[in-house]
């Protein structure tokens, strides 16, 4: 018995530690603390460099489609 409680263990263990791993890291990244850290650093890298370049946006990077012109059906009303 004792060898296949340590086989269970073990597949235990290893299913585990890699989620235990993952939380660990998700949760050290998105911490508060280091969010605002990181929002605080962005503030005074862009405020304190020397050419002032603008934030970008999504709206700015994205390609831009204008839909194709259909002459108005109003304005040929009635003309032969």
């Amino acid at each position: 018995m004792g060898f296949f409680s340590f086989i269970g263990s073990l597949i235990y263990y290893l299913i585990k530690t890699p989620l235990c791993l993952v939380w660990w890291i998700v949760t050290l990244i998105f911490h508060p603390v280091t969010l605002l850290v990181a929002l605080i650093t962005l503030y005074i890298y862009y405020t304190s460099s020397t050419e002032k370049s603008d934030i970008p946006f999504i709206s700015k990077l994205a390609p831009v489609s204008k839909p194709p012109v259909v002459p108005s059906a109003a304005k040929n009303r009635g003309k032969k």
